[in-house]
């Protein structure tokens, strides 16, 4: 029967360390294109809101600029004592002051039609940390159940290879349980066996104790991930039918 169940648990646990891996993996790749967008995201902020400024300083000089010529254009045409040529250098002027004002007039649009993009940027960039907090709630969730899957398979295997050495004692009584507590190092060898809980049976607690002693080793145990065993395997308790 120990060599079914190896050859039957021992796909689960590649399975359930192969999966581990590729979530730990997928949520790496994630975590990596997150610093990246959210990089992007803010050195186009900062050149966004640096043009925006230009453009509005810009924008400022060049309406005083008009205003001036305006008013000397006033003066020039109701000045009888300037000719006719600075009169129409001084309209040349504006209206080639006027141009400047569009062009910078239409790059302010540009600057704030791009501050719009860098905002709905910003609202997808964080519609993705939600989307990333929920893929990571579903790995780890995902994960915890691939994780309880192995324990709950070396449990059955575990239990089935004390089964396979003990021996029962005279005068037992069917239908008794006994909780023992056992302790492994991570290459699979029992180190220690406790009752956790009596059966009321002294001589059956002792003989669970003893094939605790006598299994020694659960090989299967160095396939198991270091952070799997420090947080499930690094003791068991076994409740021990003893029928």
């Amino acid at each position: 029967m120990n060599t079914v169940s190896q050859a039957v648990e021992a796909p689960d646990r590649a399975t359930v360390n192969v999966k581990r891996t590729t979530l730990m993996a997928a949520l790496t790749i994630i975590i990596i294109v997150l610093a990246a967008l959210s990089a992007i995201a803010l050195y186009a902020s900062r050149l966004a809101l640096q043009a925006a400024n230009n453009v509005d300083a810009q924008w400022q000089q060049q309406h005083t600029r008009i205003l001036d010529i305006e008013v000397k254009a006033v003066q020039a045409i109701s000045s009888a004592s300037m000719t006719k040529e600075q009169q129409k250098a001084i309209q040349q002027q504006l209206l080639a002051l006027r141009k400047e004002l569009q062009a910078v007039s239409h790059t302010l649009a540009q600057a704030h039609s791009y501050q719009a993009t860098r905002e709905s940027m910003e609202a997808e960039r964080a519609a993705e940390d939600a989307r990333i907090i929920e893929t990571q709630a579903a790995l780890a969730k995902e994960n915890t159940e691939l994780e309880k899957k192995g324990v709950d398979n070396f449990d059955r295997v575990l239990m089935e290879r004390l089964r396979g050495v003990w021996v029962r004692p005279a005068g037992l009584t069917p239908g008794a349980v006994v909780e023992v507590q056992i302790t492994f190092a991570q290459d699979g060898t029992i180190t220690n066996a406790v009752t956790a809980k009596s059966s009321g049976d002294p001589a059956a607690d002792r003989s669970v104790l003893k094939a605790a002693a006598d299994l020694s080793h659960i090989p299967e145990m160095v396939t198991v991930h270091p952070a799997i065993y420090q947080k499930y395997l690094q003791q068991r308790v076994i409740s021990f039918n003893l029928k």
